[in-house]
């Protein structure tokens, strides 16, 4: 079982800060340019683009310690030469540098026009759908667009949503004018990132069944709960707004703070771990009083593979007349099963004998060539015409 340390630690706090950092900012950016009121000396005015300040210092803050705690793990033991290929030679590297440029031009280029900021932002959510899962599955073209309106839309409601508690905490007034305009936004970007979502899942996903087999999909599962949770809570909020109840709206607007903050932080998490099932290499073992027999797959993966089987046998009854290995794909029973054409192999290695005599049938080919359910049916007949036959079920992915 792997150990949690301080490096996991680490990277896991580093990711979540810097979701945050990045959704709250670009999100703040956009409703200063919608919501903003008065002049650009207006008090009101002038406390927003503070703020919004403070969130640009914090995503650059947290764009280089997200790096940094990944950094190691990209380089491995190359070195200076590995810092080297990794900004110069991959995609990654490509994107970080392209991220932290982005990062530091936004104390130059910010501010000064609609058109400069949007391009900002656009650009954003790009370098940063090319540090995901959506750069490494294809289509990619699809993938990659359906990231980028994933963040555009968490964006809006993130720094919608900071900015809706900030207002009501110093400004309450202007609060409750931001408030029915925010809702609207919010519930319309909350569609969008179902869509998105949805759409994203089945691209990542050739079984959706694989949801509920891995960390990442149990993780998506947590996440969509806690969204669902925000929709009721922003429609009481909508309610007891209309109901002229502030102090209930306020304090469900907590709630919905903190699930905000559930959801990025489950999203830093998930974003690390891959979409798919991972397979592992399959080591059946049987023991009986007579014979034991060892079934042995390696990767077990879609393609080619090692397959081996070993037969242990009393030393007088010598090699097995016969060994058969076959494969029947179990979600398509019409199709016949497939031999797989072991052959008896020596082998040298040292292996518990179990007091008996060790034989060794190996081959390597393409007999799994697809994922989905399998079963294995191993037969061994010993010089003496006696037949032991074994079943075995099992999953490729």
């Amino acid at each position: 079982m792997s150990t949690f340390g301080v490096k996991d630690v680490l990277q896991f706090g580093s990711r979540i800060l810097f979701y945050l950092a990045l959704l709250g900012f670009t999100g703040w950016l956009l409703w200063l340019r919608w919501f903003a009121p008065g002049e650009k000396t207006d008090p009101s005015r002038v406390r927003l683009r503070q703020w919004a300040e403070r969130l640009q210092q914090l995503y650059l803050i947290a764009y280089i310690l997200f790096m940094w705690a990944h950094m190691g793990d990209l380089i491995g033991d190359g070195g200076a030469e590995g810092l080297l290929r990794l900004f110069t030679q991959t995609t990654v590297g490509y994107a970080w540098l392209g991220g932290l440029l982005l990062a530091l031009l936004s104390f130059v280029v910010l501010y000064r026009s609609v058109f400069l900021d949007y391009i900002w932002l656009a650009l954003v959510w790009f370098a940063k759908s090319l540090l995901g899962h959506a750069a490494a599955f294809e289509p990619k073209s699809e993938t990659l667009v359906l990231d980028w309106l994933h963040l555009a839309a968490s964006s809006v409601w993130v720094g919608g949503l900071l900015m809706l508690l900030v207002l009501w905490r110093t400004d309450k007034e202007l609060g409750k004018i931001f408030l029915p305009r925010f809702s609207t936004t919010a519930l319309v970007s909350i569609l969008l990132l179902t869509v998105s979502g949805v759409l994203t899942v089945f691209i990542f996903l050739p079984d959706v069944r694989y949801i509920v087999e891995t960390g990442w999909g149990k993780l998506l599962l947590v996440k969509t709960g806690l969204v669902l949770l925000v929709v009721v809570t922003a429609a009481l909020i909508r309610f007891l707004y209309r109901k002229n109840s502030e102090r209930g709206a306020g304090r469900l607007l907590g709630v919905d703070a903190v699930l905000m903050t559930l959801i990025v932080g489950v999203v830093g998490v998930f974003t690390y771990l891959t979409p798919l099932p991972a397979n592992e290499p399959m080591n059946w073992h049987v023991m009986g009083e007579k014979i034991h027999m060892t079934a042995q797959i390696s990767p077990n993966v879609p393609g080619v593979n090692d397959f081996a089987v070993k037969v242990w046998l009393p030393e007088k009854l010598g090699k097995p007349k016969q060994v058969i290995m076959k494969l029947q794909a179990t979600d398509n029973p019409e199709i016949a099963p497939l031999v797989v054409p072991v052959e008896y192999t020596e082998d040298v290695s040292f292996e518990e004998s179990f007091g008996l005599k060790r034989h060794t049938y190996k081959t390597r080919g393409a007999y799994l060539p697809y994922p989905g359910h399998w079963k294995m049916e191993v037969r061994v007949m010993d010089s003496n015409d006696d037949e032991t036959v074994y079943e075995h079920t099992f999953r490729v992915y």
